[in-house]
């Protein structure tokens, strides 16, 4: 599935900005570093059941979510003009840029069910409906998509993206 490996290959190129072994590269992004770190930790609150250890710790693996995501909707819409992205699918109550962050749900398996305190100290990553939901209510476009409202639990201004 295309959409997975792009996934995965930017997640990992991030990787090499997002190093806890490079701090240098760290500092590139030290001025959103401290609002990423607070807003994961915030969505343990909001989004999770069970174990949460997102924020500081998970850091370094949910900038390069964050950053892969944004990449692929760049694509995304050096790919299709806005009235193809806006257009409902056939058979769907959905459209082709709200279809693109359904997917994204996929490539962080967010079946997961709750998490263990034992999975949440060992797993460097946020859970997975952390790594989505929290990635996602980051981006302005997601909620030009679903047209979320100031108050919505899921909207972003672009000012605070």
């Amino acid at each position: 599935q295309p959409f997975i490996t792009y996934h995965v290959l930017g997640h990992e190129l991030y990787h090499s900005l997002f190093w806890k072994h490079s701090p240098t590269l760290l500092t590139l992004y030290s001025h959103r570093g401290e609002c990423v770190m607070d807003h994961y930790q915030n969505s343990c609150g909001k989004k999770m059941q069970g174990a949460c250890k997102s924020g500081k710790k998970t850091f370094t693996e949910d900038a390069p979510d964050i950053e892969a995501l944004r990449l692929l909707y760049a694509i995304l819409r050096e790919n299709y003009r806005p009235e193809q992205l806006s257009a409902q699918i056939d058979g769907l109550d959905t459209t082709l840029e709200q279809s693109f962050f359904y997917y994204t749900a996929s490539v962080c398996g967010v079946k997961q069910t709750d998490q263990s305190e034992h999975q949440a100290e060992r797993d460097p990553h946020s859970a997975g409906n952390i790594r989505v939901n929290a990635a996602v209510s980051l981006m302005p476009e997601f909620s030009r998509a679903f047209q979320c409202k100031e108050g919505d639990p899921m909207f972003i201004d672009e000012k605070d993206s």
